[in-house]
C-alpha cells in the first residue's frame, strides 16, 4: 500500500468488535466493555505482546481533497 502511496494506521481492537483501543484508550489492555484482555496469552517463546486483532484505517480524505482540486480530474467528474 505504500508502494502507491496510501499510509494507513494499525489500530488494536478486541475480536468481538466491541472496543477500539485508540486516541484516549491506546493505554488501556483490558476491555472496557467485557473485561477481555487486549493481547493474545504468551505461548512458548514468544517475548512481545501479541493483539487478538487489528483495524488497518486508511484516511483517504486529504487524498480525496487533493485529487478534486485538480481542475483536469473535475472535467472528468461532471
Amino acid at each position: 500500500m505504500k508502494l502507491l502511496g496510501l499510509e494507513y494506521q494499525k489500530i488494536d481492537m478486541y475480536p468481538n468488535f466491541c472496543m477500539l483501543y485508540y486516541l484516549e484508550n491506546v493505554e488501556l489492555i483490558d476491555c472496557m466493555t467485557c473485561g477481555h484482555s487486549r493481547y493474545k496469552p504468551k505461548t512458548g517463546g514468544e517475548k512481545t505482546l501479541v493483539e487478538h486483532k487489528k483495524l488497518r484505517y486508511f484516511p483517504i480524505t486529504h487524498k480525496l481533497y487533493k485529487l478534486f482540486m485538480s481542475p483536469k480530474i473535475v472535467e472528468y467528474m461532471t
